[in-house]
């Protein structure tokens, strides 16, 4: 379900600033000049203009490296691509522990429960998506992508667990949950240790949501592996779909956006 990620390709406003802030914060970019860096340089690489934002770079820094080349003016076209912009390394993107097992045990925890070790990354690449139609679908969306909302500790927890009952029909409804949980103000609930929570103000939150957050999903990426009886070539097939339809109105209306085709050499 790609809705259920932060459009990397979303339309720039704060509200999309905040959402990236937030999501490289929580993942561990806790040096405030970085994490600057690093959302407006995403923001400078994709607007046409060759003026750089007070922490952002253009075409005058990439030109300058010992491999040089020049900020693209344009949407990102694919995940790997955000290693080509200032600030973003490997560890940051894909995370850094090495040990399959810690890791596994570490993404099987709430964002709010992990310890995570001095200058260990989960990454982010995984909550990203360059397929999403803009918004973020908060019934599929994971406690990571929401916390990138502004959602705090205690609110993604009651969004899980109605979720588990009744996924939300509108953003309305959503929103009113969220509304009764904070009610006056937001100060005091847990967030995950160093990252950012969305606004303590209720109306500024509840304004971030409306422009954010939708309740159904568009875009699926599909990936499916088959291989002949006898054969070591394991062909694999990713696409994405597109579905067309009206929530809730009959049988889905499914395009496909794009596909490709990866014929792989097998070892028996």
């Amino acid at each position: 379900d790609e809705e259920s990620k932060i459009p990397l390709n979303g339309q720039i406003s704060p509200q999309y600033d905040a959402m990236l802030r937030r999501l490289f914060s929580n993942s561990g970019v806790t040096d405030d000049k970085l994490l600057s860096t690093i959302v407006d340089s995403i923001q400078d690489w994709r607007d046409a203009d060759t003026l750089h934002r007070v922490s952002g770079v253009e075409d005058d820094y990439y030109l300058s490296l010992p491999s040089p080349y020049r900020a693209k003016n344009g949407d990102f076209d694919t995940i790997d691509e955000l290693l080509l912009v200032k600030g973003i390394t490997p560890e940051i993107l894909y995370g850094n522990v090495a040990n399959l097992q810690r890791r596994a045990e570490l993404e099987a925890l709430l964002p709010w429960e992990r310890e995570l070790q001095r200058g260990e990354s989960l990454g982010v690449a995984r909550y990203l998506s360059i397929h999403s139609s803009g918004r973020v679908n908060v019934n599929t969306a994971g406690p990571e992508v929401l916390m990138a909302l502004g959602l705090t500790a205690a609110e993604v927890k009651a969004v899980l667990d109605r979720r588990t009952m009744q996924p939300f029909k509108d953003v309305g409804t959503f929103t009113s949950l969220i509304n009764a949980i904070f009610g006056g103000g937001r100060q005091g609930f847990a967030v995950v240790p160093g990252g950012q929570p969305g606004p303590a103000n209720p109306q500024q939150i509840l304004a971030e949501l409306s422009q954010t957050a939708t309740v159904s999903s568009k875009n699926f990426s599909v990936e499916s592996a088959a291989r002949m009886t006898g054969s070591r070539l394991t062909v694999r097939v990713a696409a994405i779909l597109q579905n067309d339809g009206m929530p809730g109105q009959g049988r889905p209306k499914l395009s496909i956006r794009l596909w490709s085709l990866n014929p792989v050499q097998g070892s028996s």
